[in-house]
């Protein structure tokens, strides 16, 4: 597998076929002590993430982080961003944006949601790590939006995404 797998899929989705098909090799997920998936049986990293009825699936060759949120406008998220983000949230979508970032982040690097992801600025698509250069994509799917965390060269998921929803849901992708 060279880049980045995203799938979007039904939160009843069987999650070891999924990585199964995706790594076109039988392998088992197991956990880590901290809760975080792990791929037993392919040199692979997983990362999960669910939404209401939506589960996003994230497979790669290297670290990986995936998040998806509703997007929500509600007061509560600009005193979230003020307190705690590096980075300006003048409104609802920018607020989604930095929180699914640091939250695919947190996955990626291992440590979660801590107060050093939270305060780190993560507007740009891009952030240096002494391991390499994590590279952001997002998506907008209806009412949520859907953020991954990679050290691919190139966007994570374009073609992934699109080849797991059915033809009338096509119309609802909208690349960032």
């Amino acid at each position: 597998m060279r880049k980045t797998e995203v799938i979007l899929t039904n939160i009843n989705a069987n999650v070891n076929a999924l990585v199964n098909g995706s790594l076109k090799k039988k392998v088992s997920i197991s956990r880590k002590p901290s809760g975080a998936p792990v791929v037993e049986g392919a040199d692979a990293y997983i990362s999960l993430s669910h939404k209401d009825k939506y589960l996003c699936v994230a497979v790669s060759s290297k670290e990986v982080g995936v998040d998806i949120e509703k997007i929500v406008d509600k007061p509560s998220i600009y005193k979230i961003a003020k307190r705690y983000f590096a980075e300006p949230v003048n409104d609802c979508r920018e607020f989604y944006l930095a929180w699914t970032r640091k939250e695919a982040f947190g996955k990626l690097l291992g440590s979660g949601l801590d107060k050093d992801v939270l305060g780190k600025d993560l507007s740009q698509d891009t952030y240096d790590l002494p391991e390499g250069t994590v590279r952001f994509s997002t998506f907008d799917y209806q009412d949520y939006m859907i953020t991954v965390a990679c050290f691919d060269e190139e966007p994570c998921f374009k073609e992934a995404l699109k080849k797991r929803v059915t033809p009338s849901d096509k119309k609802n992708i909208k690349e960032e």
